[in-house]
């Protein structure tokens, strides 16, 4: 990595920080998305079921409760269910999404200031960053098992693999089935052009089940 890199991932990093996180409670939460999500994960912090999420006293089970608790951990540390309070956990998982991009890109021979920068300024990424819901943490969720698989088809380490399960365990957790279903078609179109690298079957289809 040239010291140009170095130099695009730590503005890319410093940017992101500043244009998710900087004045993120200055407005109110915006329904009908960020009310419905924050008001699930004050009911919960108020003595609500923690794993089946509950909307007005009632279940709600269209999304797994994993970014809640999140949200209802952030609630509980700074004190109050504040627009601010609801909006971190998406705004720095945003961040650590723009990190995982210009890692990938690095592994891809590629330059990962570049590919950094270009997802920290994209409108509707920066939009979702600033929003107190689960999207932005389960597209991080969903990088990261990508970037892990990719260092497992290369080096063929299972750690790497076990990782990126985890990783996809963890998007399915915050957004259903819609992360590690663009994560499974990304990998089987990958791996029918590129082969299975240094993984064997018998260890993907572990990964599979």
């Amino acid at each position: 990595m040239t010291r140009a890199d170095h130099r695009l991932i730590a503005a890319a990093a410093v940017l992101a920080s500043s244009i998710f996180l900087l004045g993120i409670g200055r407005t109110d939460l915006w329904p009908p998305d960020e009310t419905r999500v924050a008001e699930i994960s004050r009911e919960m912090l108020d003595g609500g079921p923690w794993l089946l999420p509950h909307l007005n006293g009632q279940p709600f089970i269209e999304e797994p409760p994993l970014f809640y608790w999140l949200q209802a951990a952030t609630f509980h540390s700074s004190g109050s269910a504040s627009s601010e309070a609801a909006r971190l956990p998406a705004a720095t998982a945003a961040a650590l999404g723009v990190l995982v991009t210009a890692v990938l890109a690095l592994l891809l021979h590629g330059s990962g200031g570049i590919a950094a920068l270009v997802l920290a300024t994209t409108p509707e990424y920066w939009w979702m960053a600033r929003s107190g819901t689960p999207d932005t943490a389960a597209t991080a969720a969903t990088a990261l098992a990508l970037t892990l698989f990719f260092v497992a088809w290369k080096t063929g380490r299972l750690v790497a693999l076990a990782g990126a399960v985890g990783a996809a365990g963890v998007a399915f957790w915050l957004k259903s089935l819609l992360g590690p279903g663009l994560a499974v078609v990304t990998l089987l179109v990958f791996l029918a052009l590129a082969g299975t690298g240094r993984l064997r079957g018998r260890q993907l289809g572990s990964a599979a089940v």
